[in-house]
Order: structure tokens, then C-alpha cells, then sequence
């Protein structure tokens, strides 16, 4: 090997971690890499969600942005990104996902059931098919995630292994609205960021009004909640700041609106996620 090839290989050692790190958690929070913008179910109104098609599309279009995703394992072990219980929804097939084999499920066709107007279906049998989390987050190397933990057997214990196994565990955000299963998860893989659920936000709420916010220790990096969930909690904008005081970061869901998007960008929020991310794109002057 030449002096000059030597030299190449030991600079991009140095070089890519470089590159991979602008997306970590950290970086994150301390405002260095921007989730302003993020992909609901990888853009499910947009692209066939859920697979790799979508979020090379996404990723793609933009580069500070965050994936939303969600998984569930199969009949066999498999992690899946799936949102539902059943794939009738989204492929050209039937039946519960955690009762199937990952072989029949990877046969189906997972763009049969996407379109924009209820008249053409430009993604069927273009070889769409209901993907890893593996592969999802090799398709967008360059950008964090946020994992929905959904069904199955040993769901978290396989997503830390995923996670772990794309060398992604400080580019990812794992939620469950399942205090269980999230117990399960921080147990199996402590390193890895995870997101409030209802339980935990109570509790944190709880401090924050009754004077114990100072000595509180957050135990999640990032509260998810929907603008009928502040409601419901009676949250005030000030509040919610707090939080992001401690260094939470502040995340709402499904927000399709465009007065709703101006909305809570006006508030500094830090992630909203859309099923439309043109729209949300626009509003925040990506494009």
C-alpha cells in the first residue's frame, strides 16, 4: 500500500465519524442539528409509509430533519416497521403481523394501498416491500429517528438490538405508550434515549407544580404530546419551556394543519411531526 493511499484510508477513519456525529442526541439538544421537521410514519402522505422507499425520499429532500417510525415483531422474531396491527391497510395482503412469518410478510406488496388522490397507485409493484428497522436505518445514515415501539413478542429487547446492530444508538429516540414495555427497554439498553409516556409525564408534571422540579431527575430526553394532550394535561407555553430548560426536548404529533404548524413553530417547539413534511417544509422556510 502506497504512503498516499495510507494516508486516504487514515483520514476518512477520522472524517466519517465527524460527518455521523452532527445527529446525535446531544448535538440535538444543544441546538447544533435541527428536528424542526419531522417525518410522521417516514411521510405517510407523501410516500408509502413505513418503508424504505419513503425514507430515502425524505432524507434525501432534507438533510435536517427527524424519521418517525414504528416497529413490531413478527411470528418468528422479526422487527418490523409497521404502524398497525394488521397489514390490510398498507399491502395487497391479510392478516395480524406478529402472527405471521417474516417471509410471507416480506412478499408483500407494502405500496399497494398508497395514494395521493384515490385514483392512480404509482408505488404498486415497484418492489415496496414492509422492511427492517435495520434496513430503515441504514437508508438514512445521516439522520436520527424516532421509534414507535408497537406489538409483539420481545419488542423492546429487539429494537436495542437493531438499534444496536446499525451502530445507531445516539441517533435514536425510542417511545411506547406502554409503561411496561418502555421499563423493559431502558432496562434492556440504558444508553439509548427514550421519550416520556403518560405515566412519567404525570410525574413530571407533578414536580414541576408542586415545587420538587429542581431536585427532579428527568429520566426521558424527549416529551411527545399532541396539541388534545396539552389540553388535556392544562399545559401552559411556560410550562413547556421548563422542559426544555432541563434539556427535553419538546415534540408534537400529527400536525397536518398549516395554522397549526405556525403555530407551535411560534412557540419554539422542537419537533413536529406531519404526515404532510412539504407542507410543514414550507412553513418553516425550507423550501
Amino acid at each position: 500500500m502506497t504512503a498516499q493511499r495510507i494516508s486516504l484510508l487514515i483520514t476518512a477513519v477520522f472524517l466519517v465519524p465527524l460527518f455521523s456525529w452532527s445527529q446525535t442526541v446531544d448535538s440535538i439538544i444543544e441546538g447544533n442539528f435541527s428536528i424542526r421537521l419531522g417525518g410522521h410514519r417516514s411521510g405517510r402522505l407523501e410516500w408509502p409509509e413505513n418503508t424504505v422507499t419513503a425514507i430515502r425520499a425524505f432524507s434525501g429532500r432534507w438533510k435536517q430533519a427527524l424519521i418517525e417510525v414504528d416497529v413490531q415483531t413478527t411470528a418468528d422474531g422479526k422487527l418490523i416497521l409497521l404502524h398497525d396491527l394488521d397489514v390490510d391497510s398498507v399491502t395487497n395482503g391479510s392478516g395480524v403481523a406478529m402472527l405471521m412469518q417474516f417471509e410471507a410478510l416480506r412478499a408483500l406488496d407494502a405500496g399497494w394501498q398508497f395514494t395521493r388522490d384515490r385514483k392512480e397507485y404509482p408505488y404498486r409493484g415497484q418492489g415496496v416491500v414492509i422492511p427492517t428497522l435495520q434496513e430503515a436505518l441504514a437508508a438514512a445514515p445521516d439522520h436520527p429517528f424516532l421509534i414507535e415501539m408497537k406489538d409483539g413478542a420481545e419488542v423492546a429487547k429487539a429494537t436495542a438490538a437493531a438499534i444496536r446492530e446499525a451502530c445507531a444508538e445516539q441517533r435514536c429516540f425510542v417511545a411506547t405508550v406502554n409503561p411496561v414495555t418502555l421499563a423493559e427497554f431502558k432496562s434492556e439498553a440504558p444508553e439509548i434515549a427514550t421519550c416520556y409516556d403518560v405515566l412519567d409525564a404525570a410525574e413530571a408534571i407533578a414536580a414541576l407544580r408542586n415545587g420538587a422540579w429542581d431536585s427532579y431527575t428527568p429520566p426521558h430526553r424527549m416529551f411527545v404530546l399532541s396539541l388534545e394532550l396539552q389540553k388535556q394535561f392544562d399545559l401552559s407555553w411556560e410550562e413547556l419551556r421548563r422542559f426544555q430548560e432541563r434539556g427535553i426536548l419538546l415534540c408534537f404529533f400529527t400536525v397536518n394543519r398549516e395554522d397549526e404548524m405556525k403555530h407551535l413553530e411560534s412557540h419554539g417547539v422542537d419537533c413536529i411531526l406531519t404526515d404532510y413534511p412539504a407542507r410543514l417544509a414550507a412553513v418553516l422556510g425550507y423550501e
